[in-house]
């Protein structure tokens, strides 16, 4: 299809150019150290597409470049998105040949009858190791619902959690657990911080416009704990 002719017959000031699938490179300055890529290696053009726009297949998403032309793709190559996507794309890797499921228990190995097959906790390329851990982080989160911005908070967690590997392998907590933990432990504990803060450093009273459950105004105290 001649997409150059759809968007003149559209009356799109920018219209498409075949050489941004072809022997333009573009480089993202979102993404040092990555190398440049020519725009057949992440812009896509068909019959779906309204008159003026081009896929992004990185992200998966459309760039209007009937108002701007290849400035409007120099824009979202340069993006934040686009710049974490394609650090993302050229980290990845294949998963390792042990890779297991985060539900999946570690098998006992046996040693005379699996010696030629690795398991989880046989491998042995740190590198491989770790995109196996990659992959039950991801694979959890998928699992469970949740969105993919706890990734580094669930990492930090785990960094943080496996320093005391004792107190680790003891550690069991249960739905009802932890939410009378919560209310019984952390939520007065964290109180008594907020309180003793507020007596002895200046702080300012931040009212949330959304309700409680109670219907009653949020009120944020906030000081530099």
């Amino acid at each position: 299809m001649d997409y150059r002719a759809q968007d003149l017959q559209a009356g799109i000031a920018y219209q498409f150019n075949p050489l941004w699938l072809s022997t333009f490179v573009f480089t993202s300055k979102a993404a040092e150290g990555v190398p440049s890529k020519s725009g057949k290696d992440f812009l896509k053009k068909d019959d779906s597409l309204a008159p003026g726009q081009i896929l992004c297949t990185l992200c998966n998403t459309g760039i209007n470049y009937g108002a701007r032309g290849v400035a409007a793709i120099k824009a979202h190559v340069n993006s934040k998105k686009h710049g974490s996507l394609l650090n993302a794309s050229v980290t990845n890797a294949p998963l390792p040949i042990a890779y297991r499921l985060p539900t999946q228990p570690i098998q006992p190995v046996n040693r005379e009858a699996d010696a030629d097959q690795p398991t989880a906790s046989t491998i042995k390329s740190v590198k491989d190791r770790v995109i196996n851990l990659e992959a039950m982080v991801i694979a959890t989160l998928a699992k469970h619902d949740l969105p993919f911005t706890f990734a580094p908070v669930l990492v930090d967690l785990c960094k943080e959690m496996v320093r005391d590997v004792k107190a680790l392998s003891g550690l069991s907590i249960g739905q009802n657990s932890a939410s009378y933990k919560l209310v019984h432990g952390l939520a007065p504990a964290f109180t008594n911080i907020v309180i003793d803060e507020m007596r002895n450093k200046p702080f300012s009273l931040n009212i949330d416009e959304s309700m409680s459950s109670s219907k009653h105004e949020k009120v944020r105290p906030h000081s530099d704990l």
